[in-house]
């Protein structure tokens, strides 16, 4: 029988299952791929993998092939969240969103045909700011079977709590979570959050221009700090194509030191912001 997919193992600590009960999960969800990432009561990561849909499998069919192979996943409940890459979403101030009123905050904002069991809202960022993102309904049914009652939230968000971090050092800085299709731009200023968007790109000069169009719109130096997550490789055509054009592009290296001791060639670019979800 040919397996549906095929999977990468980043990190997985001797104790790990140690953690299973007690532990936090974090699922993500991109494209036609499954990544997540178990900490452990102390902090730490305990586990961390990311499953490939190789055969392109439905979305939902895909979701029931992990959780029956990848037993780990099942039954976390409120210790667990899913977060949605979903290129469709808007933020606003919290004080501004009316209770009741988000779907036509995203038919407003999104300009799309869109039903109510499509829509999801998370507060952050002290609950001062809203995320009004759309995703597939027919997912959470699945997700649910498995999980039980766990939290769903939008990437933005956690590359707003991994900016965060990154601004302790660098407090003014770009963040780019590249997802495929599309990519997720925060800034920062002075360590505070600025603006975060979504830009979908068929060209690596695409992409450029994109980041050059907010470098001028927030009007910074050429050589303000770029970091780049997600999927990409230091020998993929993109990331040299970005690191010739752009003097501050760089994946974040100083946030290794958050990570197990691990060979130096571990692609923590790929997962490092989970962690901080």
């Amino acid at each position: 029988m040919v397996t549906p997919f095929s999977h990468t193992l980043f990190i997985e600590a001797p104790d790990y299952k140690e953690h299973l009960k007690s532990g936090k999960l974090t699922i993500f969800i991109k494209d036609q791929s499954l990544f997540y990432v178990i900490i452990g009561t102390d902090h730490k990561v305990k586990l961390c993998k990311a499953i490939h849909n190789k055969q392109q499998l439905s979305s939902s069919l895909f979701l029931r092939f992990v959780f029956e192979k990848e037993k780990v996943l099942q039954g976390w409940n409120d210790r667990s969240q899913v977060l949605s890459s979903s290129p469709k979403f808007t933020l606003l101030p919290r004080a501004l969103s009316k209770k009741g009123k988000d779907i036509l905050y995203a038919q407003l904002f999104l300009q799309d045909t869109i039903y109510d069991d499509e829509v999801y809202t998370q507060d952050f960022a002290k609950d001062s700011i809203r995320c009004i993102f759309l995703d597939n309904p027919q997912l959470h049914h699945v997700l649910g079977e498995y999980l039980g009652n766990y939290t769903f939230k939008h990437i933005a968000t956690t590359n707003f709590e991994f900016g965060t971090v990154l601004s302790g050092e660098i407090p003014n800085h770009i963040l780019l979570h590249h997802l495929g299709s599309h990519v997720v731009a925060s800034f920062f200023k002075e360590g505070q959050f600025q603006y975060c968007n979504a830009f979908e790109y068929r060209t690596d000069s695409g992409l450029l221009y994109f980041i050059r169009s907010l470098i001028q719109l927030m009007d910074l130096q050429d050589s303000i700090p770029i970091f780049m997550v997600g999927e990409v490789d230091p020998s993929d055509s993109l990331f040299e194509y970005l690191l010739s054009h752009l003097p501050g592009f760089s994946f974040p290296h100083m946030i290794e030191r958050y990570l197990p001791s691990m060979p130096s060639a571990l692609p923590y670019w790929k997962f490092c912001y989970l962690l901080f979800s």
